[in-house]
């Protein structure tokens, strides 16, 4: 997974090119799926209609005049195969399982947000990936969210879902020995079984051990040579 984020003044022009509205209206089959309002009450949009949550975005985004960054934008990036392997449904629940994560890391998990999916073959984009982008200003108190080392702490939520996507993907590689296998080893072993064992072979009669033979020394005589 990879995160990358904008830090934004205004949220108007960047809500036009995630819901590819307004100007961007001649790109709108590059919207995968349906758009999700987060933590306004609702899981998606739904019956509202989609300029309404724009301006919910927009309404909470802009609650404190005098803020620099009122919105943050962030683009959710699995890896090109990831829909491949985990299937297309499967990879959009892992995204917005990333975007949840690094809204709590962030301290952005009670902010409205609009999260918009992209790609999955339509238009340009080939690739399927989130959009979303979230009013930095509370709602009830209108605290903004700390931007100290923010990009580091969402690059630890997208390296840590990485791992447990790869984990999960790696024990499902892990095909157990087929049935029918199971049942031709079984077989061998029945069929092994039921065979009559060979004749035992006789052993050879044991030979009585044999006393060790004691080396005889030999005597050496001394000759004497004849007296005249």
């Amino acid at each position: 997974m990879i995160i990358r984020e904008r830090r934004l003044g205004t949220v108007g022009r960047v809500l036009a090119y995630v819901t590819r509205s307004g100007r961007y209206r001649d790109r709108a089959d590059e919207v995968a799926a349906p758009a999700y309002l987060l933590n306004a009450g609702l899981t998606g949009v739904g019956d509202i209609p989609l300029p309404a949550a724009m301006a919910v975005v927009i309404a909470c985004a802009n609650s404190r005049p005098g803020l620099k960054n009122r919105a943050l934008h962030l683009v959710v990036s699995p890896a090109p195969d990831h829909a491949q392997r985990r299937g297309q449904p499967q990879s959009r629940q892992d995204c917005l399982a990333t975007l949840t994560r690094a809204m709590r890391a962030i301290g952005a998990e009670d902010r409205i947000a609009l999260a918009v999916f992209h790609g999955a073959g339509h238009g340009r984009d080939k690739a399927q990936h989130l959009h979303a982008v979230i009013a930095l200003p509370s709602p009830e108190t209108g605290k903004s969210v700390p931007q100290h080392r923010l990009r580091e702490r969402l690059k630890t939520v997208a390296l840590g879902m990485q791992q447990e996507i790869e984990l999960t993907l790696s024990r499902d590689m892990e095909v157990p020995q087929p049935l029918g296998q199971n049942t031709d080893t079984s077989q061998t072993q029945e069929g092994d079984a039921d065979r009559t064992p060979p004749p035992a072979q006789p052993e050879p009669p044991q030979q009585a051990p044999q006393k060790p033979r004691r080396k005889r020394r030999r005597q050496r005589v001394k000759s004497r040579g004849m007296e005249l």
